[in-house]
């Protein structure tokens, strides 16, 4: 679709072009890939505006592209522990990849959302 491919480029202008002009939507795959290329710009317009959401690709992805990683966007799924799509995936990858820990905050958040195994 064309709204995935413009958001894995970056094309914030297009995606808002193509919301508001053409009705085929998006996959999962819009939010995958702008979070694999480290468009977070996208990667929060697509959370605010769109209901697809990302599959756990899109940490992944984030975490291994780039030189170092796309460090803001991994922070960014971090710090929107709330997603229902992610939460619990973003919970584990930090748990298994992180040492600081976690906040009471996003105990509450997952706890609240339903993921008491966390």
């Amino acid at each position: 679709r064309a709204i995935d491919w413009a958001s894995e480029n970056g094309h914030l202008n297009v995606v808002e072009w193509l919301y508001e002009h053409r009705d085929e939507g998006c996959t999962t795959d819009a939010m995958n890939r702008a979070s694999k290329n480290g468009h977070l710009n996208v990667v929060e317009w697509m959370h605010e505006h769109r209901e697809e959401g990302c599959t756990r690709r899109a940490i992944d992805w984030a975490s291994k592209n780039g030189e170092n990683g796309h460090l803001n966007v991994v922070e960014w799924f971090c710090m929107s522990i709330e997603m229902k799509v992610v939460n619990l995936y973003v919970v584990e990858w930090l748990n298994e990849h992180r040492d600081e820990g976690c906040t009471n905050e996003a105990m509450d958040l997952a706890s609240r959302n339903g993921h008491l195994n966390v």
